[in-house]
């Protein structure tokens, strides 16, 4: 019998579980760009994004233009901002990576053990 709540089983994305990019791809969290302008809702590679930005780049608190092409003017694409948004499982809650304080302590504090180190 399974679980009537998937949370209960993966709990939803929280800064401190899973912080950065290597992070997230290692707990295999599922990411997707939503763009509140047009809709359009995008899955994010992070084996890709890994492989681009690195290991240790953090995504919570992030932003970038839309890529989708929405119109046929001179430039095409959607004016929009994606957010992006990160679930645990297929059917588990999605959360917005925003940043906030625990984004920011986390981060500086992985910065001061790496100069720790």
């Amino acid at each position: 019998m399974g679980a009537r709540d998937p949370d209960t089983i993966n709990s939803p994305p929280h800064p401190l579980t899973a912080l950065t990019l290597a992070e997230m791809h290692a707990r295999r969290w599922l990411v997707l760009a939503v763009c509140p302008t047009c809709g359009a809702r995008t899955h994010v590679d992070l084996s890709a994004l890994r492989r681009l930005l690195g290991d240790a780049y953090v995504l919570w608190g992030r932003s970038t233009r839309c890529k989708s092409w929405v119109r046929w003017e001179v430039d095409r694409r959607c004016p929009g901002h994606v957010a992006f948004w990160a679930s645990s499982s297929l059917t588990g809650t999605a959360v917005p990576l925003r940043m906030s304080g625990e984004v920011r302590d986390a981060v500086e504090l992985r910065a001061q053990a790496a100069q720790r180190r």
